[in-house]
């Protein structure tokens, strides 16, 4: 329907991407971190963000596990989740680890950030496929799980970051049983 639809197809398809690719689909039109203007989010989605956040008497507050049926908006809801919460550390003293299991999924998430809350790529990086950026490069790693545990990355990557506050996404948790990805 137009050139910049035509351009997430094309970022989209493929094994590899490139920070040229990502920043193909970014907005000169609005701010860093937020939806385009005519986005909404379903009222799940704000329901269940804020639960989040809340918390409540049987799980601490930015805690929990979230299962919705396939195709409902899970990424656009950690997306939110994943504003909101950088958004209340103004001096950028946070970071976010998105773990995912495979390349399909760690570029549909560099994409999402990118295209739907516009995410600046300089503050994107990633690991698996051929990468291993750290948190010196970026303030969003998205990490294939295997590339997180291999050689401890992601634990020697967040020692090594100078922020303090963490926070960890991981799609599809259920692939993650086993002492090996639960460290």
């Amino acid at each position: 329907d137009s050139e910049r639809h035509a351009r997430h197809i094309q970022v989209s398809a493929g094994s590899g991407i490139s920070e040229a690719e990502l920043e193909l689909l970014s907005s000169d039109t609005r701010d860093a971190y937020t939806f385009p203007q005519e986005f909404a989010l379903y009222d799940w989605q704000s329901e269940a963000v804020e639960a989040w956040f809340d918390g409540d008497k049987n799980r601490d507050p930015e805690t929990g596990i979230t299962q919705v049926v396939t195709g409902a908006g899970k990424t656009v809801m950690a997306l939110e989740a994943v504003r909101r919460w950088l958004a209340e550390d103004p001096a950028d003293d946070r970071v976010v680890t998105v773990v995912v299991p495979t390349r399909v999924l760690m570029r549909q998430w560099l994409t999402e950030f990118v295209s739907k809350l516009n995410v600046p790529v300089a503050d994107l990086g990633w690991a698996g496929g051929g990468h291993k950026n750290d948190f010196s490069e970026c303030r969003i790693l998205v990490s294939i799980v295997n590339s997180a545990v291999k050689n401890d990355f992601l634990k020697k990557a967040l020692a090594d970051a100078s922020s303090p506050e963490h926070l960890l996404v991981a799609d599809e948790c259920h692939r993650y049983t086993g002492d090996k990805f639960s460290n």
